[in-house]
C-alpha cells in the first residue's frame, strides 16, 4: 500500500510537471500567434498609408499673380508661380472649423493627417463597373490604350484615431481606439459625398481663382485678390481647413459647412461633430447614376483599418536647398523658421514634405479587454522610467507591437 502511495504521488508530480509545462507552451504559442496576427493585420494598415502618402499631389505651377514684395527669397522659392492643395499633418490652426484638428470626430491626442492624391482607380472600387458607369464597353481596347496615369482617381483621403464601439448592435458597450481611413473621390459632382466641393473652396481660398477659371479671366482693376497666397500669407492660421466648408458653386463663394467626417460604431458623446444620421441611405445602383439625385449628398461613415491602436505619429521632414548648395533635412520647427511663419511645430500645410516617419503601435485583444474607458488607452511615450508607470502601461507594453515607417513622396515636391 505504501509503494502505491508512492507511485500514485509520483505519477501526480509528473502530470503536474507536464500540465504547467503544456500550460506554459500554449500561452506562448497564443501569445506568438496573437502578436503575428497583429504583424499581418497591420502590416496591411501600413500599405494603406504608405500608398496614399506617397500619392499625394504636390503644388504645381501656374499662371499666377506675382507675391508681394514683402515676401522673402526663401518664400518667394517655395511659393511663387505656383498653385496648391493643403497637405495636413497634426494640424490645429486655421479657419472654419469648430475645435483644433483637422478631424472634429477624431481624439486630438493621436495624430492625423488630410491631404488630396492621385491613386489608382482599382484600388476604390470595381474598375469594370466604373468603365460601363462611363459608357465604356470594350474593355479591351481601353486597357490597350488608357495608361495608368488616366486610371487614377483623384480623391481626398484622410487619417485619424477614434475610440469606437466593438460592434454596431444595440448594448455593445465595449470599446477600442482605432485607426480609420477617411475617403472621399473628387470626381466632378459638387456633393457632400464628394471631395470636389471640399477641394473648390480650400484652393479657392488658398490660390488666385482667375488663374483657374480658363482662359479670357482676368480680375477688375483695382479689385484686390483676396487669396491667401497671393497677400503673402503661408500661416496655417488663415488658410480653411481641407474638410471645413463645401462650395458647390462660385455663386457660393462662402460656401457652406461641410459633414465632418466620424468613425463607424461611434459612441455619440465623444463626438465632436455629429454628423445628420448615423444610418445614412446606402441608395440604389440607379440613384447614383443620377447625378441630380439627393443621394449624391449622403456621407458614409469611415471603416477602422487598424484596430486596438495606443500609438499613431506622424512625422514629415522636407529636404532645403541651401545657398552654400548643400540640403539639409527640415522638421516642422524649423521649416517654419527658415520660412518666416509662425514659429512651432505645426507643418505648413502649403509645404509638402520630402518624406514622412509614421509609426503605429497596437495591443493584442487580451490587453486590450484590460482598457475600459478612452483614458485608459493615453500613453505618455516620452516617459520611459518603468517606476512610475501605471498597471494598464505595463500590460500595453506586454502586449505592444509597434511598426514603423518611412514614406517618400513625390520626387517634384523636393
Amino acid at each position: 500500500m505504501l509503494e502505491l502511495l508512492i507511485s500514485m504521488a509520483i505519477v501526480s508530480i509528473i502530470f503536474l510537471l507536464l500540465s504547467s509545462a503544456l500550460e506554459a507552451s500554449l500561452s506562448q504559442f497564443r501569445r506568438t500567434a496573437d502578436r503575428s496576427e497583429n504583424v499581418v493585420a497591420n502590416q496591411t494598415s501600413l500599405d494603406w498609408i504608405r500608398k496614399d502618402l506617397e500619392s499625394v499631389m504636390v503644388e504645381r505651377s501656374g499662371n499666377v499673380a506675382p507675391l508681394p514684395a514683402s515676401s522673402t527669397e526663401e518664400q518667394k522659392a517655395f511659393f511663387g508661380g505656383k498653385l496648391f492643395y493643403p497637405i495636413e499633418i497634426n494640424r490645429t490652426s486655421g479657419l472654419e472649423m469648430p475645435k483644433p484638428g483637422s478631424f472634429q470626430n477624431g481624439d486630438p491626442r493621436f495624430d492625423s493627417a488630410a491631404f488630396i492624391a492621385r491613386i489608382p482607380i482599382d484600388s476604390q472600387f470595381n474598375i469594370v463597373y466604373d468603365l460601363s458607369r462611363r459608357g465604356i464597353a470594350n474593355t479591351t481596347v481601353v486597357d490597350a490604350a488608357v495608361s495608368w496615369e488616366s486610371m487614377a482617381r483623384v480623391s481626398l483621403i484622410g487619417y485619424y484615431v477614434a475610440y469606437t464601439r466593438d460592434s454596431p448592435l444595440l448594448g455593445a458597450g465595449r470599446g477600442a481606439m482605432r485607426l480609420h481611413r477617411h475617403y472621399r473621390p473628387i470626381e466632378g459632382i459638387q456633393k457632400q459625398a464628394y471631395g470636389g466641393g471640399l477641394v473648390f473652396y480650400v484652393s479657392d481660398k488658398i490660390n488666385d481663382s482667375y488663374d483657374e477659371t480658363g482662359r479670357g479671366k482676368s480680375r477688375p482693376a483695382g479689385a484686390m485678390n483676396q487669396a491667401a497666397v497671393r497677400r503673402g500669407v503661408f500661416d496655417n492660421s488663415e488658410i480653411p481647413f481641407l474638410c471645413a466648408r463645401f462650395r458647390y458653386s462660385s455663386a457660393e463663394p462662402e460656401g457652406v459647412f461641410a459633414v465632418q467626417p466620424w468613425p463607424a460604431n461611434p459612441f455619440p458623446e465623444l463626438l465632436s461633430s455629429p454628423p445628420p444620421n448615423y444610418f445614412p441611405k446606402p441608395g440604389l445602383p440607379e440613384e447614383w447614376l443620377d447625378l441630380s439625385n439627393e443621394i449624391h449628398e449622403t456621407v458614409f461613415p469611415d471603416e477602422p483599418i487598424a484596430h486596438n491602436v495606443v500609438r499613431f505619429e506622424i512625422k514629415p521632414y522636407r529636404r532645403v536647398l541651401r545657398k552654400n548648395g548643400t540640403y539639409e533635412t527640415m522638421d516642422a520647427a524649423a521649416l517654419n523658421q527658415y520660412l518666416g511663419l509662425a514659429p512651432g511645430d505645426e507643418w505648413p500645410c502649403l509645404v509638402t514634405p520630402s518624406f514622412l516617419d509614421v509609426t503605429l503601435g497596437v495591443i493584442n485583444e487580451q490587453v486590450a479587454r484590460l482598457l475600459l474607458t478612452p483614458e485608459q488607452w493615453i500613453v505618455d511615450w516620452e516617459n520611459t522610467d518603468t517606476k512610475t508607470w501605471s498597471d494598464e502601461r505595463r500590460a500595453i507594453e506586454r502586449g505592444l507591437t509597434t511598426h514603423r515607417l518611412r514614406v517618400r513622396v513625390n520626387t517634384a515636391a523636393q
